[in-house]
């Protein structure tokens, strides 16, 4: 991944930080880091150990299980949307793939930033929570 420098960014209008304060999202701005993204590139791959948390800037992506026999396509993520929660929240090795569709942008945090940005945002870890709950009931389902 292409890392550029950290800067503020506008997490005002993602909705994942709807109900954060001004002081919470510049919390959570100083934890995120922007990364640009290719089409094509893989983000995250199934089976492997969780190290980041991602939140879809700007773009889409794939995200696909591959059972052995067949590949899925779970879902298709786009802008406001976030990847790598599970993992991260639960200790358990990545679920699924996600590859980028289209020239992507991507917020990245390490898995201590992460967790410093649950602290450091609540409102916005309350979604991630969710989102993470909502995310395992669909992958047990499909």
């Amino acid at each position: 991944m292409l890392r550029i420098s950290r800067s503020w960014f506008p997490l005002a209008e993602a909705e994942l930080f709807a109900n954060s304060s001004r002081t919470e999202i510049q919390r959570a701005a100083a934890l995120l880091t922007p990364v640009m993204l290719g089409a094509g590139e893989v983000l995250i791959r199934q089976g492997s150990p969780g190290s980041e948390f991602l939140i879809v800037a700007d773009g889409l992506v794939n995200v696909t299980r591959d059972d052995g026999d067949d590949v899925e396509v779970l879902a298709v993520v786009t802008p406001g949307e976030v990847l790598g929660e599970i993992s991260l929240l639960h200790r358990v090795p990545r679920s699924a793939t996600a590859t980028t569709l289209v020239p992507t942008t991507v917020y990245a945090a390490t898995g201590r930033e992460f967790f410093a940005l649950l602290e450091a945002a609540p409102s916005a870890a309350e979604r991630i929570v969710r989102a993470a709950t909502d995310r395992m009931r669909a992958n047990m389902a499909a």
